[in-house]
């Protein structure tokens, strides 16, 4: 299906061609090719000794165990009971020898940490601790103490830092102390489920888990002040305390999922063995799961009532149900919280004998019988540490993610999507969850992460084929697979992780092509199906991903299948997609070897060749055809031709600007018109290349360069930036790589400033374009620019607070009070930009129904739709700096009293009542 591979790199689309229109970009050969191929052979294997080796194996053997039990037969305790018995005996062997018991700390450590990183393996390592638990009780307690340690200190991280943290030393851990809160929260759920799985098989107290689980649950149903009837608060002060209590919530969500994934690893052992407790903890999941799916929405009575889990979820949705009233289902079926309980609830509801039978899932349970004679007397271990969470101190930005498991196969998605869709629930979340902890712990090395991936699918399928009905169709966890990843990655909002799934879908594809290939273009179709009702969010990641992922296989895709877009409108939501895509490919290679790849019917959709419009020359061309006397030529071509010959002598900017002195008092044209004329020539001038352009965008680029006096207003500055901006859409029409491109360098240059960009966008030329991505790109781009200083200016301000070595204490101490002033200013701005933004959508919404009412046709078009689903992931992207601006859009723009449009009110009053965490 796909060509030979050529691998490209994800951020190749901003460092574009130099040259527009012609030249190849070859694959580039690593830096690292050349070290290999020049580096002298490694001898020191060579020259280790037999126990170095022995004990290089056995630390091998413990991060391989289970990797190829696919290849050893279809059962899973078959395979793995030769493996875990080998592993073992290494591992005494090493124990034994050292007398000083230095590898034992070696080998707790090394345990406990493929546990907290290898998903899938968590039984395994469990079983292994076991084993050696039985013969050296001294590594079991050690690994028992490790883990508990390891999670009171992230639940130490997840707190908000005092001044004795902050005087204390540094965090020796790389996960907390480069604040990833992604890795630690997975390393949690991870650790307590291998805490789980211990004590199944006796390593330690059942009672202590069950202790552990329930200071994780019992936070979640303690029951909170309600302050919805206080209408005497001021609206910040209730805004403000209703966040805080969103936040709790978020972190409710979190502590119950752990211990749900507890309960779905190593459920029935915990209950078995105590009963009351366990019932207990079970009770109040079940509490907590109900509460959520609850219809109550603290912020508003007037939308409706809402649940916590529908508010959380609503928007992280790839696409959004036909009828509204459907929204709560469909949230629910893909809330991971509700799911697991939904597993966990079914499998405790079986009575009798096959109780025990029902929590050994089709495809992914490890059958301890082999190893029950060997662990009668083993002896289990207590923990050392007591858990006690407290919501008040837990830290608002350190909240774990929390996304939409959202399901693409169904029963009409082929006869292996239909097998993956009917799967039992318990198996299907347990796999994928095991696909998407391999690709957070793998992040950011999609080689790796595509072997382990595809060594988990062989060893599923061997399970389900060992345990398949006759005459009934074998799962293929493939399928999963792709599911996952790209409902994983169309859900992504930043570039760097969405080019990370790219790489890995590529190493999949690499890997073994015949197996991954199939499901990839079935889910891939069933996605493009519902372009037309996917969220704007969801479609930009996935053009990114589908184009960069054609660019690593000479761009050979299945084209027919979709020839029918062609026949749709321009502004057809699949035909823009397909458009979006080649034209993102083409950023990628260069137009004519698209117009090569592509069949000959696409061709309609590739861009133009990008050149510059100048529309000055162009009148006075068109005078000189018609036979038009030099005399008629208008001011502002004169002027043109004037400033054109003057940059061909590349003046300074200092005599430029002087040479305009002169010249402007002399002209009949207006300043605008003055600064559109001379930043057209400056940007024909950079035409031929993008390293031409940002030469002179450096050389003549700086704020006030040209045309800013000493006095200059805000709003002359503003204006002065509109016209400019206005001017580059008009110069690079037909290219919008460029404008995007161009206004990103002249941000970054201080010569415009965003608000100009955000007032553009609502301007009659840009409104026109709303149905194409790159208006829309270019403003997540600007309030990306804005968003990026303000998290700058935050990262030092937490580097003045960190502690400080003395080799760091000699170097100057940066302005904290300076500081913490740019940062409240550019929140500022970022708040005005979003009320801007908010006033123009309803502003332009306004006009187009006002429009189409004149022209009696229907307001609701493609154009319509566009704008509302492009601005529903504006407003859920900078969900959390628009928190301050609620007040100021509810009383001027979105209140009762206010004319503003009724689906303007509609889409505002949803991102308002949508969660999303910092």
């Amino acid at each position: 299906m796909y060509g030979p591979s050529r691998k490209r790199s994800f951020e190749a689309d901003t460092d574009s061609r130099n040259n527009s229109n012609s030249g190849h970009n070859s694959h580039k050969r690593s830096r690292l090719d050349d070290r290999t191929r020049h580096a002298p052979r490694r001898t020191d294997r060579v020259q280790e000794s037999d126990g170095a080796r022995a004990w290089r194996l056995a630390k091998k053997a413990v991060i391989e165990l289970g990797d190829d039990d696919s290849s050893s037969g279809p059962g899973s305790h078959e395979v793995s009971t030769p493996l875990l018995l080998h592993t073992r005996d290494l591992l005494l062997q090493e124990m034994e020898a050292d007398a000083q018991g230095v590898k034992l700390g070696h080998l707790v450590a090394l345990v406990v940490r493929a546990a907290a990183r290898l998903a899938p393996k968590t039984a395994l390592y469990a079983t292994l601790v076991a084993l050696l638990n039985a013969q050296q009780p001294g590594f079991g307690q050690a690994v028992v103490a490790s883990a508990t340690r390891t999670v009171e200190l992230d639940l130490a991280f997840f707190c908000r830092a005092t001044r004795e943290h902050v005087a204390e030393a540094v965090d020796m851990d790389a996960f907390r102390r480069n604040k990833d809160t992604t890795a630690v929260a997975i390393r949690v759920r991870l650790l307590v489920r291998f805490l789980a799985a211990l004590s199944a098989v006796k390593v330690c107290q059942v009672d202590n888990v069950l202790e552990l689980l329930d200071a994780f649950q019992r936070p979640c149903t303690a029951q909170e002040e309600d302050n919805d009837d206080d209408d005497d608060a001021p609206c910040g002060s209730m805004t403000s305390s209703l966040r805080a209590r969103e936040d709790a919530a978020a972190w409710k969500d979190f502590f119950a999922l752990v211990v749900l994934d507890a309960l779905l690893h190593g459920g029935h052992d915990l209950v078995r063995t105590s009963a009351s407790a366990g019932q207990t903890l079970w009770s109040r999941c079940r509490e907590y799961v109900l509460y959520r799916g609850e219809e109550r929405n603290p912020r508003t009575s007037s939308a409706g009532p809402s649940s916590w889990r529908t508010r959380r979820l609503q928007m992280d949705l790839l696409w959004g149900p036909e009828d509204e009233d459907e929204l709560p289902a469909l949230c629910a079926s893909s809330d991971v919280l509700s799911l697991f309980y939904e597993a966990v609830s079914a499998v405790q509801s079986v009575e009798g004998e096959d109780k025990a039978a029902a929590w050994h899932f089709p495809g992914v349970s490890y059958s301890l019988d082999d190893f029950a004679s060997k662990l009668e007397n083993a002896e289990a271990h207590s923990f050392t540490v007591s858990f006690a969470i407290d919501l008040i101190k837990l830290d608002s930005n350190k909240i774990p993610a929390y996304t939409a498991w959202f399901r693409i196969l169904s029963e009409e998605s082929g006869v292996a999507g239909a097998a993956v869709a009917a799967m039992p629930l318990a198996s299907y979340l347990t796999i994928r969850n095991h696909f998407v902890d391999t690709f957070e712990t793998s992040y950011p090395k999609p080689a790796i992460a595509a072997k382990l991936l595809l060594g988990q699918c062989r060893t599923q399928n061997a399970r389900f084929a060992s345990s398949v009905a006759e005459g009934a169709s074998p799962v293929k966890t493939e399928y999963l697979l792709l599911e996952t990843l790209l409902v994983a990655a169309l859900s992504e909002s930043t570039k760097a992780k969405l080019g990370y799934f790219c790489s890995v879908l590529y190493h999949l594809v690499k890997t073994d092509a015949s197996m991954v290939s199939p499901p990839l273009a079935v889910v891939v179709e069933l996605l493009f199906r519902q372009v037309p009702t996917m969220r704007a969010a969801a479609v930009d990641s996935f053009v990114l991903l589908l184009s960069h992922f054609l660019s690593n296989f000479e761009f050979k895709w299945r084209w027919a299948a979709w020839s029918y877009v062609l026949e749709a409108s321009e502004d057809d939501p699949q035909r823009l997609f397909v458009s979006a895509v080649i034209e993102r490919c083409v950023r990628l290679s260069y137009l004519q070897h698209m117009q090569s790849t592509l069949p000959a019917e696409f061709h309609v959709l590739l861009p133009p060749a990008p050149k510059p419009r100048i529309r000055f020359r162009a009148a006075k061309e068109e005078d000189a055809v018609i036979g038009a006397m030099p005399d008629d030529t208008s001011p502002a071509s004169e002027f043109y031709q004037s400033v054109a010959t003057k940059l061909k002598g590349h003046p300074p900017a200092s005599a430029l600007r002087s040479w305009l002195n002169e010249e402007l008092p002399r002209l009949e044209i207006s300043r605008t018109e003055a600064i559109e004329v001379v930043w057209t020539c400056i940007l024909e001038a950079g035409a031929a290349t993008f390293t031409h352009m940002r030469l002179l965008l450096e050389k003549y680029g700086k704020r006030g360069e040209l045309f800013a006096g000493a006095h200059q207003s805000g709003e002359d500055v503003d204006a002065d930036g509109l016209a400019l901006v206005k001017t580059v859409a008009s110069v690079w029409l037909k290219s919008p790589q460029h404008i995007g491109l161009i206004l990103n360098a002249m941000l970054r240059q201080d010569l415009l400033r965003p608000v100009a960009i955000v007032t553009w966008v609502f301007t009659p030329d840009a409104v026109q374009q709303y149905s194409w991505p790159y208006v829309w790109e270019i403003l997540r781009d600007t309030l990306k620019f804005v968003r990026d200083a303000i998290d700058a200016k935050t990262q030092k301000l937490e580097q003045a607070a960190a502690p400080r070595s003395s080799e760091d204490r000699d170097e100057e101490m940066p302005d904290v009070a300076t500081l913490e002033d740019d940062r409240k200013r550019l929140q500022e701005d970022m708040r005005q930009l979003l009320i801007l933004l908010f006033k123009g959508f309803n502003r332009v919404l306004i006009e187009h129904k006002a429009e189409c009412e004149a022209e009696g046709s229907d307001p609701r078009d493609n154009w319509f739709h566009s704008t509302l689903s492009q601005m529903q992931a504006i407003g859920h992207r900078y969900r959390v700096p628009l928190e301050g601006a609620l007040d100021e859009l509810q009383l001027g723009i979105f209140s009762s009293s206010a004319s503003a449009d009724a689906d303007a009110i509609k889409l505002y009053q949803l991102i308002r009542d949508t969660y999303r965490s910092a």
